[in-house]
């Protein structure tokens, strides 16, 4: 009797072993994600490697939050800057519109002697027209070459004045708050 019920008890184990087996099997051949219904068995692997990506992506996103604070900062540093040269411009403009000329002021610094000066007779420099930016960010340099000094970037679509062509297709140009620099005239498009 005991032989009897070893040999059930055996059989019993070895039928349970081979139907566990083709379950997990099949749960391979058809994708099944471990730990859903159709495989409910979850390896401490498949875990370690799920933590492991989790990790990986958190990380990710813990530099990318790191970058996009660093450029808010330069962005908001940016504004206050163009806050600044607004302003400048808006006081120019009152100060024209009351029939005298302000006098020119660093928007940077806010400095400058103050007051107005009476309107000079001067003409506008000549122009070759008006140009628009043609690449997400165009930078401008103190020189028509790539090597020089970055004066400051300009954004697509922007519009800058072109005061002369240079023999190695860089145009020199007026911005619209006044800067004057370089650009490369494949980055541009006339008007």
């Amino acid at each position: 009797m005991k032989l009897r019920f070893k040999i059930t008890a055996t059989a019993v184990i070895v039928l349970l072993v081979i139907s566990l087996s083709l379950n997990i099997v099949s749960a391979v051949n058809q994708s099944a994600v471990p730990g859903s219904d159709k495989d409910p068995i979850v390896s401490k692997s498949y875990v370690d490697a799920a933590v492991k990506e989790l990790s990986t992506k958190i990380q990710m996103l813990i530099e990318l939050n790191d970058v996009l604070k660093s450029q808010n900062a330069q962005l908001t540093t940016e504004l206050t800057k163009q806050e600044k040269t607004i302003k400048t411009l808006q006081d120019e403009i009152n100060a024209i519109k009351s029939g005298t000329t302000p006098v020119k002021t660093d928007p940077s610094t806010g400095t400058g002697s103050g007051g107005t000066a009476k309107p000079e007779d001067t003409k506008p420099p000549a122009t070759l027209g008006k140009a628009v930016v043609n690449t997400a960010v165009l930078n401008l340099r103190s020189q028509p070459n790539t090597k020089s000094t970055i004066l400051g970037k300009l954004l697509k679509n922007e519009t800058v004045t072109l005061i002369s062509k240079e023999s190695n297709g860089w145009y020199k140009i007026t911005t619209s708050s006044g800067k004057t620099g370089y650009v490369l005239g494949t980055l541009i498009t006339l008007k």
